[in-house]
């Protein structure tokens, strides 16, 4: 499951015209500056970004899951993702922060809208995303910077269902313990 939602921002991130991710970026046999996508963590934001990169670039949150239930029965699963685009831009100069701000806003329009054209569009085969449905009504976008001295843009924060449910109250499969 968490294999085919990193998969699918990294493509996204490889199709954009403004990112264009270079895969071979993954295994170091590029330049940096051709990293366009990352995994990272909100403690990264805190610290420091682990990994050298080219700008502006989407930073994908790993998903959260909480779960509720009515019955012990009844889990269902309430599933959050995250993702951050941020561009380059002189700390002491404005202009070139707006800037950075502007490109960043609208490259994650450019997501959301493709995220929702995969999902929802005409003649699309739903499967080819990690998402069973998208909730579309409740987005948040932040604006975010500086971070790391001189990084600006937005975090983007939806909910989501997961093509495949978690059932946790199915039983385990055959030789997972050993009892």
């Amino acid at each position: 499951m968490v294999g085919n939602y990193i998969n699918y921002f990294k493509n996204l991130a490889i199709a954009h015209k403004d990112l264009l991710h270079n895969v071979l970026s993954d295994t170091g046999d590029v330049a940096p500056t051709e990293k366009h996508f990352v995994r990272w963590s909100v403690d990264e934001v805190l610290g420091s970004l682990r990994t050298q990169m080219g700008w502006p670039a989407l930073l994908l949150e790993l998903y959260e899951t909480e779960t509720a239930s009515t019955t012990v029965y009844d889990i269902n699963a309430r599933t959050n993702g995250a993702f951050t685009i941020l561009d380059e831009a002189d700390i002491n100069n404005t202009s070139k922060q707006e800037a950075a701000f502007i490109r960043a806003e609208q490259i994650v329009y450019d997501i959301l809208k493709q995220m929702w054209q995969d999902h929802y569009g005409v003649n699309v085969q739903k499967c080819s995303t990690p998402f069973r449905k998208l909730d579309f009504n409740n987005i948040n976008i932040t604006p975010v910077g500086p971070l790391y001295a001189n990084k600006f843009g937005y975090r983007v924060e939806f909910g989501f269902e997961l093509q495949k449910s978690l059932a946790i109250n199915e039983a385990p499969e055959l030789g997972v313990f050993n009892f």
